[in-house]
């Protein structure tokens, strides 16, 4: 675990990367119009199409498995749906830039019922590289990753966003930070 969190913290991005002209996605920003995928390649949804004009939390995962996901960001939504959902909130989704049978798996794993949390697979990490949220793990994970981030949507919009300062930790996205927003 320690080789992974001296990647998280001293890996700068690749200059490959920061030649992609992306802006940090703020309050006020529209959601990027990215194609995703759920269930299966067949079942794809745009970034914009899964909040619609609802109210909703998009959550971002460095991995899939990993022990802060696992045990600490996933479990916060999954122990808190139902107070989330009485805050008014439509959807919730988790973002990451496992491909959909890692993700298919781990909610399985970690008991996410169908409708409960949408699952998005983002394999060529559109989100994170348009938004500037990327964590580039290539060594480690084979991948450029998102930052651990979470978002309140709303009508399209992000409201408010946390971004981690350091992606082995969950203290400032996890639901318990939702429900501060709501």
């Amino acid at each position: 675990m320690l080789g992974l969190r001296r990647v998280f913290l001293l890996r700068p991005c690749s200059s490959r990367l920061a030649q992609n002209a992306a802006m940090a996605l703020k309050a006020g920003d529209p959601l990027p119009d990215i194609t995703l995928i759920r269930k299966n390649p067949d079942d794809k949804v745009s970034l914009p199409d899964v909040f619609g004009k609802k109210k909703g939390l998009l959550f971002g995962v460095v991995a899939a498995f990993s022990p802060t996901c696992q045990n600490d960001q996933l479990p916060s939504f999954l122990n808190h749906l139902d107070k989330l959902k009485s805050k008014g909130v439509e959807t919730v989704a988790c973002l990451s830039a496992d491909n959909h049978f890692v993700m298919n798996a781990w909610a399985e794993q970690c008991g996410v019922a169908e409708g409960k949390i949408m699952m998005l697979c983002d394999v060529k990490s559109q989100f994170a590289k348009q938004t500037d949220l990327q964590l580039d793990l290539i060594e480690v994970l084979g991948n450029v990753r998102n930052k651990r981030f979470l978002a309140l949507i709303h009508q399209g919009k992000v409201q408010h966003i946390n971004v981690e300062p350091v992606s082995s930790e969950s203290k400032l996205t996890n639901a318990e930070n939702a429900l501060e927003w709501l």
